[in-house]
């Protein structure tokens, strides 16, 4: 079976030994599979780029488990906690024609254990890379990750708040791009507020974010039920990837791709019968990879910048 997705997460000690860790189906989206690649330290630039090129040639080889996790089984250690000490990850992707991407992650300060998502510090390389392109943004994302003091760039807030149907109040900075057109809720009951990019304002908007209730899922954040929900809308996925999310007041992440749309969706869970989101729409007709990794880029610091008032 062809597959348009692929990723890996890399652990790293502070001799700089890697521990590659190939992705695989898991229900109805992706995990880190029970096995590993190591490479040791004194690896040059063509090396890394062999090793990279090899945990994603593993990935989906066989189905990931609920149970074991490959850094427990290289350690040999009994749990999780106890096998990441003294590690350092982040993670990193491939995809049918767009390319690799390489996002820097940081130990998390409310979940121990967790490692967060450095979404605004995403590294973007183009499927037709130039020799030694993969290994240097390799080796920045392990620098970015190395960082036990890594701030992400700070920006000049222009705060707004809403107001959600669990009349909880949430605070957030508008999109910093002039493109952006605030939509306000697009006479749309289940949006709370939009914003459409559009680099031309004779033309259609090319991409849209959204803070909404994501109402369409039933208040079911399964993997199974997003998939079967976006398809409906949007078509077969090419691309589809749920995990945890540790990253403003949100708890889960989830990106889809099929043929004519790319979505990027952060979801917390408030209650039985509302789900919070904040969610990026891209038509892929209408962009070039350049705006296209710049849109995810902007996309991440507005997600990052949500917070309950």
């Amino acid at each position: 079976m062809e597959y348009a997705y692929k990723s890996g997460r890399i652990y790293f000690d502070y001799e700089q030994r890697l521990i590659g860790i190939p992705c695989g189906e898991w229900r109805g989206g992706t995990k880190g599979l029970d096995i590993y690649l190591v490479l040791e330290p004194g690896y040059d630039d063509c090396r890394l780029e062999e090793f990279i090129i090899s945990v994603l040639d593993m990935c989906y080889t066989k189905k990931a488990t609920d149970n074991g996790d490959a850094i427990i089984k290289y350690t040999g250690e009994k749990n999780y906690n106890v096998a990441i000490k003294g590690f350092k990850s982040f993670v990193f992707s491939w995809e049918k024609n767009i390319g690799y991407s390489f996002t820097p992650c940081i130990a998390s300060n409310k979940n121990k254990g967790y490692f967060e998502p450095l979404w605004d510090a995403r590294i973007t390389i183009p499927l037709n890379y130039e020799k030694g392109e993969l290994a240097q943004a390799f080796r920045k994302a392990m620098e970015i990750s190395g960082q036990d003091d890594y701030q992400p760039a700070t920006v000049t807030p222009i705060t707004q708040s809403i107001t959600l149907l669990c009349e909880k109040e949430v605070s957030y900075v508008e999109p910093q791009d002039d493109h952006f057109i605030n939509a306000e809720d697009y006479n749309v009951a289940e949006i709370y507020q939009g914003y459409s990019y559009s680099e031309d304002d004779s033309k259609d908007p090319v991409a849209e974010f959204f803070l909404s209730m994501a109402s369409e899922l039933y208040c079911d954040i399964s993997p199974d039920n997003i998939r079967s929900k976006w398809e409906h809308f949007h078509g077969k996925a090419e691309t589809f990837n749920v995990m945890k999310a540790d990253i403003s007041i949100f708890t889960h992440r989830v990106e889809f791709k099929s043929k004519k749309v790319h979505k990027i969706a952060y979801f917390i869970q408030l209650n039985e019968h509302e789900i919070f989101a904040c969610e990026l729409e891209i038509r892929l007709k209408d962009v070039d990879k350049a705006l296209h990794f710049k849109l995810i880029k902007l996309f991440g610091a507005f997600a990052r910048s949500v917070s309950f008032s």
